[in-house]
């Protein structure tokens, strides 16, 4: 479970420093991952107005994603950029949390369909994180190395 909840994570966050080769590895990546879940979300159905554990920690990592993303698109100094690399501390810390509470609790395909419920989500953000990231890159690499130094400290 830990590795599905967090591959979607660092396969974004490895881009901006990836190579050419192994960045475009990481969109292939992406692209399959991404399709995957498209293939259990047509699985799915009900009509249920239970919320599942899944479904709660589809929620919260879709929300701490958008914290981060929201957080590195603020980047216009050294200050900002403390404060991402802050709120991408506190978002590890929540996505650590809830791995370990649910740890060998949470089945794969439920978590995966639960995620695939906000694919949409996920891709938005996801490309925000590595808009912002690019943007980083360019614009001040000092700063990208501050919000980097965090995101490669996120659990794997």
């Amino acid at each position: 479970m830990k590795i599905l909840f967090f591959s979607f994570v660092m396969v974004i966050i490895d881009i901006p420093n990836a190579r050419k080769k192994e960045r475009d590895m990481k969109l292939l990546q992406i692209a399959v991952l991404l399709s995957c879940t498209l293939a259990l979300a047509a699985c799915g159905g009900g009509g249920g107005v239970a919320v599942t554990p899944e479904q709660k920690i589809a929620k919260v990592y879709v929300s701490e994603m958008e914290n981060m993303a929201s957080a590195i698109e603020a980047v216009h100094d050294e200050a900002s950029a403390k404060k991402a690399a802050s709120a991408i501390r506190a978002a590890s810390v929540k996505f650590e949390a809830m791995a370990e509470k649910y740890d060998g609790k949470l089945g794969g395909v439920a978590a995966s369909a639960a995620l695939s419920g906000h694919q949409s989500e996920l891709m938005a953000v996801q490309s925000r994180i590595a808009m912002g990231m690019s943007k980083l890159a360019m614009s001040d690499p000092a700063l990208l190395k501050i919000v980097s130094e965090e995101m490669n400290n996120m659990p794997k």
